[in-house]
């Protein structure tokens, strides 16, 4: 018989939540072999986890000196069980998202690649449309921004006489209705033919004002739209394409020659476009051949668009 101190274990286990006291565990035989098998057998046996670092010790108590005998077992006990926990009283209904709340779901909520162009362009007419040209929509057959000008009245006239010409048979790049009586050779000015009958249904039912004032209101934010397009396909990003097509569109330099009423200065949209093929070109997704057929095609429509650009784009493609 020996003197050591005694000590308690409350021991819960992971799986079960049984909690047993372990009594009786002096501190010297505590050390024996014999013991500590015990005890393993004790773990052992309601082992349902996959970790011991689940088991804890959660109470230990100092019984004190006492007599004891090194051949004495462990005696465990299960411990009373706890009172239930009351229940918790239930709780108010969440309240109702706020405007703040629904509308930043709204801006994080991204649509499918398919539908972001559309969105894109949507999003650029209605603030050009609301911030810039309102009063300008809302009289589209009068005359409004600096119409007085020369270049306005040239291109309001280019309108009418690009599908006049080709309704005709005859050669747009003469007409004698100008620079009477020997006639004016138009190769050399920019009527902008690439515009002039994109528009012909429109001037055919509407007249050449609502055409072009037509014109001043969609040329940004398409111009917009088309940056959107390469810059989208350059980051994968939504919000980032959406901001550089608004730097590009709604440039100082757009705005001021779209308030001066030069389409030929102002038709800007082909330039994004044609990034957009090498991009596409240069990382697989389009083959060479439709690469070459593409990029004719708006070459050519630049040359009915502005000439000037036109050259500056063919010493561009040259270089490369």
């Amino acid at each position: 018989m020996t003197y050591a101190h005694s000590y308690q274990f409350v021991v819960r286990t992971p799986r079960s939540q049984q909690i047993y006291i372990v009594t009786n565990l002096s501190l010297r035989p505590a050390y024996s072999p014999e013991n500590w098998l015990r005890f393993a057998a004790i773990a052992v046996y309601d082992w349902r986890c996959s970790s011991c670092e689940a088991w804890g010790y959660v109470a230990v108590t100092n019984s004190g000196t006492r007599r004891a005998d090194p051949a004495t077992t462990l005696a465990v006990a299960p411990a009373t069980p706890a009172t239930p926990a009351t229940p918790p009283e239930p709780s108010a209904p969440p309240a109702p998202p706020s405007r703040f709340s629904r509308l930043w779901q709204l801006v994080t909520r991204v649509p499918p690649p398919a539908s972001q162009g559309l969105l894109a362009l949507a999003i650029y007419l209605a603030v050009f449309i609301i911030g810039f040209g309102l009063p300008l929509a809302s009289h589209l057959n009068v005359p409004n921004i600096r119409q007085y000008w020369t270049d306005p009245q040239f291109y309001v006239w280019s309108l009418r006489w690009w599908p006049y010409a080709v309704s005709q048979g005859i050669n747009p790049l003469f007409s004698g209705q100008i620079g009477a009586p020997h006639g004016y050779d138009l190769a050399w000015a920019s009527t902008t033919p690439s515009v002039d009958l994109l528009m012909w249904p429109v001037t055919a039912a509407f007249g050449v004002l609502v055409a072009y004032n037509i014109v001043l209101l969609v040329v940004p934010p398409v111009s917009a739209w088309a940056a959107f397009i390469a810059a989208r396909r350059l980051t994968g990003r939504f919000w980032a394409a959406l901001l550089a097509g608004t730097v590009y569109g709604f440039s100082p330099f757009e705005l001021i020659h779209n308030w001066q009423g030069q389409p030929n200065l102002t038709v800007i949209v082909l330039f994004p476009l044609m990034v957009y093929l090498v991009v596409r070109w240069w990382d697989g997704s389009l083959g060479r051949i439709a690469f070459v057929g593409w990029l004719t095609v708006l070459m050519a429509v630049e040359f009915y668009t502005f000439n000037e650009a036109f050259a500056d784009m063919t010493a561009v493609w040259a270089a490369c």
